[in-house]
Formats: C-alpha cells, structure tokens, sequence
C-alpha cells in the first residue's frame, strides 16, 4: 500500500485524490487501470469519502473497485488484497457514522 503523496501525516480529502487520480491517467506515461498506483488512489478516495461522510459515493468507489480487481485479478493479487482491505475499512467506516448519529 502506497503512502499519501501530500499531507504525509494526515490523511488525504476527497479534494486532493479526485485531481490525483484524474492525473495518474493523463499524459503518454499513464498507468493501466490495474496499476498498483491507481488500485490504490482509488482505495483511498473511497475511504475518504467515507471519513467526510460521504457514504453513498463511498460504497459506490470501493464497491466497484473491488468488483474491477475480482473480474481482472487472482484473488490472493496484492492489489486484490487492497482493494478487499479498502472495502472492509470503508463499510467498518460507514457502520461507525451510522452508529454515531
């Protein structure tokens, strides 16, 4: 799992990883979509979105991430791995919101 590339101490806003990720797919040196880069900004924008609340978006980012991975990677696949961690945190995320108020 990648660090954060800004705010190395905290984590990164919806704001800052939709203009990341839209990067990582611009320009003659873009990753695939599988790239272990791009598995990842699209496992922390779905965890940050669910961390500012935004459940719908949330669930909707990670569920289709980890849909991705199972139809194109092994299941043991790191970036597999990912993407179920990224799943698990942001629905433990959801349920915690849910539970506060």
């Amino acid at each position: 799992m990648s660090e954060p590339q800004e705010n190395a101490g905290s984590p990164a806003t919806v704001a800052e990883l939709y203009p990341r990720l839209a990067a990582l797919f611009s320009g003659p040196e873009a990753p695939d979509a599988f790239d272990s880069q791009v598995i990842d900004t699209r496992a922390e924008l779905a965890i940050a979105c669910a961390r500012e609340g935004r459940a719908e978006d949330a669930a909707l980012q990670v569920e289709e991430l980890a849909k991705d991975c199972r139809r194109e990677l092994d299941a043991q696949d790191p970036r597999s791995l990912r993407a179920e961690a990224a799943r698990a945190e942001v629905w433990r995320l959801i349920e915690a919101v849910g539970e506060q108020g």
